[in-house]
């Protein structure tokens, strides 16, 4: 890529977390997005039955190419504005509750479906009657559906007969006893083969439903952020697996992790996380290769599983959703990277709670970093604030964000309160009266539908500064010593002074492109890292 203009460019210095300047020529979009203005009224036809037996599939492709990648519905763009439901938990409201949402202006909703949900009572029976009654519902309104095929390590879904017929399917510590609970491990063989299964039946049913837009595979997929990852005996076979194919010979191995195994077969991974990240420390080194391990072989579970939904139904697009643990120094914990596990989405989706108005930008540099980085259609699966009661102020100003930094998705989380997660995140309370947040977001939405069809054709705004993203260093450094601390108080202190800031991940970078190389730490276990300029 040729360069346009040189750009302002930072890094993260890996000793001490101070930030320098770099100079780079990237070619960057232009034109600034829309203003922030008022919310004019938006004219919706009153909720009416518009079923229609003889309906035909949609189809969904991304574009990519344009002023920003975005998800098209039988060749035309589409911004998906919505909210999650938990729709099982409300079945007799579903009829005030989607024609709430459609006068409201949403034109999407994005539903959980758990395995327990459809195959309930043992392996092979499905039950899709109270889906495929919403799905209807859905499209009487006029209303796209994103289910949500939940499973991950932390979802409590997974059916009791599946419990009954497998033996060490959960995660287990690092101190070697199973997790009590539902907490599967992905590299169980009976697990995954099973969810597999409840993917691939899933999509096969619902395919030809038109209110279906894309599915999520998965809901924020991770591992347990207190057991460092899992030490079940198929984990660990896998990881030794993926030594062999990183280090060649058990010789290199040694020599990395200064150890003496005499075959990869008993190779153990690290049980606790090292008290220095210094170059010269052996448990650094072999810490940092288990982190490594997690990140690939989460994704390569993400991976299996779209890849089921993509053969059951090439004709829509598969979304992974993930929280933004990367930003607060709990990637290590989660074994979660940013450049990792889209690998094998169509849709890039992110759920985030900032604490505070302050901290929105989050919204912005989260968005830009992973539509520079991925090239797909980005989308906010999820946000609210922390607490769950984001004021007027903050929704507006967390949308102009995300929408400012390339998202071409939005939805609030969630449309009802919930006791279980956490009791107040909805727009309406448990007994559906709307709160402050419905007439506040209901605002931003009337702003977005009215000009939806220019934001997605408007080219992204051209940042005055770049910050590198310290790929390699996040996924090892934790808490608040994770260089991504230090790059959000610099990406803040920029804005505030009215500068745009973009995110571009380090391994985008081309050798030429940095500043003139000084030594390069061969640093967890020979993983280079861009130079350290002091």
């Amino acid at each position: 890529m040729l360069p346009e203009r040189p750009a302002d460019v930072w890094g993260v210095e890996m000793a001490t977390g101070r930030l320098y300047r770099m100079a780079v020529g990237l070619m960057l979009l232009g034109n600034a997005v829309l203003p922030f203005p008022g919310t004019p009224p938006l004219s919706l036809p009153a909720p009416a039955l518009m079923h229609n037996a003889q309906a035909v599939p949609s189809t969904t492709t991304v574009r990519t190419g344009g002023a920003r990648p975005i998800l098209q519905v039988n060749g035309k763009p589409f911004m998906p504005i919505g909210v999650t439901y938990h729709f099982t938990r409300h079945q007799s409201s579903w009829a005030s509750d989607l024609s709430r949402m459609v006068e409201m202006g949403l034109n999407t909703v994005r539903i959980d479906l758990g395995w327990r949900d459809v195959e309930p009572y043992w392996e092979g029976f499905y039950d899709f009657s109270v889906l495929d009654r919403f799905l209807d519902q859905a499209q009487a309104y006029g209303l796209k559906v994103v289910p949500v095929l939940s499973h991950a390590t932390m979802d409590y879904n997974t059916p009791p007969w599946f419990w009954l017929g497998n033996r060490g399917w959960r995660v287990t510590r690092w101190d070697g006893k199973p997790m009590l609970g539902d907490f599967p491990s992905i590299n169980h063989p009976g697990y995954r083969q099973a969810f597999g299964d409840y993917v691939r039946v899933t999509v096969e049913h619902i395919r030809n439903h038109p209110a279906v837009l894309a599915y999520q595979v998965l809901n924020e997929p991770h591992y347990s952020q207190g057991e460092l990852g899992d030490y079940n005996p198929y984990t660990i076979k896998r990881f030794r697996q993926w030594l062999r194919d990183r280090y060649g010979s058990i010789e290199a191995l040694n020599d990395a992790w200064t150890m003496m195994y005499s075959s990869f077969d008993i190779v153990q991974p690290e049980r606790m996380p090292p008290v220095s990240d210094a170059i010269w420390d052996p448990h650094a080194v072999r810490w940092a290769d288990w982190r490594q391990f997690t990140y690939q072989n989460l994704t390569e579970f993400v991976d299996y599983l779209n890849g089921i939904a993509r053969e059951a139904d090439p004709g829509h697009m598969v979304l992974v959703a993930e929280m933004t643990w990367w930003w607060w120094g709990e990637q290590p914990y989660t074994g979660v990277s940013p450049t990792d596990i889209y690998r094998s989405a169509d849709v890039v989706g992110f759920d985030i709670y900032p604490e505070r108005l302050h901290d929105q930008y989050y919204m912005s540099l989260n968005a830009d970093m992973l539509s520079r980085f991925w090239d797909k259609p980005v989308w906010v699966t999820e946000f609210n604030t922390k607490d769950g009661k984001a004021t007027g102020e903050e929704i507006s100003s967390f949308v102009e964000r995300a929408i400012e930094g390339g998202a071409t998705g939005i939805f609030f989380f969630g449309w009802r309160d919930n006791l279980r997660d956490g009791g107040s995140y909805g727009l309406l309370d448990m007994l559906g009266r709307p709160k402050n947040q419905y007439a506040e977001y209901k605002s931003v939405v009337r702003w977005l539908r009215d000009h939806e069809g220019h934001l997605v054709e408007k080219d992204l705004a051209e940042p005055d500064v770049l910050l590198i993203w310290p790929s390699r260093a996040v996924e090892v450094q934790r808490g608040s010593s994770s260089p991504a601390h230090a790059l959000y108080r610099e990406a803040r202190r920029l804005i505030e002074q009215g500068m745009r800031v973009g995110v571009l991940a380090d391994i985008r970078l081309a050798p030429e492109d940095t500043m003139p190389p000084a030594p390069i730490p061969q640093r967890y276990g020979g993983t280079p890292l861009l130079p350290v300029v002091r």
